[in-house]
């Protein structure tokens, strides 16, 4: 069920871009959404896993790495706090870009259609919420060991989507290209989640 829900939530924008016609903006707000949204799933995991199954890692947390130094504040609200910050700059990022392109008028290169974005969304939360809730019955049973390589994903993708995403935008920006630069980054998007 995992990986059905892993590529559904995939599937989403990449039919949208390939199938539904979406612009590059109502793709980027679904993948921003999506983001957040997994986030916060993985959040919510911690604060029921730390509950349930409390372990030293959640109280007192050792960064992996040849230091092996003590986080001062827990491990949740760093996780939290990292992608949440990355996630407000990556949405300010995409606003200003929104603005500029408008105020030059080219708006339509990046347009978005809000309703694609409410329906892709929605999807969206369907299936990370399928998934969570897969995860629900045995979360007590979870070592902090797959808490954290669960939470370490989130932030490789975290930094992997938003880093493509605005030097992608950018990109777009100069050489009014979009539907090649957001093809080949919905491909390889997709490929870095499955692998």
């Amino acid at each position: 069920l995992h990986l059905v829900t892993m590529i559904a939530v995939n599937a989403i924008p990449l039919a949208g871009w390939f199938v539904g016609g979406w612009s590059p903006g109502t793709t980027l707000a679904v993948y921003w959404f999506e983001t957040v949204a997994a986030s916060l799933f993985v959040g919510l995991r911690a604060v029921l896993h730390k509950r349930w199954s409390p372990r030293r890692g959640h109280f007192k947390y050792e960064a992996p790495g040849p230091d092996r130094s003590y986080s001062r504040t827990s491990f949740i609200k760093g996780f939290l706090f990292t992608t949440l910050v990355f996630s407000a700059a990556h949405g300010f990022f995409l606003a200003v870009i929104l603005l500029l392109l408008t105020h030059n008028g080219q708006a339509a290169m990046i347009g978005i259609d809000w309703r694609s974005v409410g329906f892709g969304c929605l999807q969206v939360l369907i299936a990370l919420a399928v998934d969570f809730l897969v995860d629900l019955p045995g979360l007590r049973r979870w070592s902090f060991w797959q808490l954290e390589v669960m939470a370490s994903r989130g932030f490789m993708r975290v930094g992997v989507v938003h880093l493509t995403l605005i030097f992608g935008m950018l990109a777009v920006a100069v050489t009014d290209a979009p539907s090649a630069l957001f093809g080949v980054f919905v491909v390889l998007k997709t490929m870095y989640s499955l692998s």
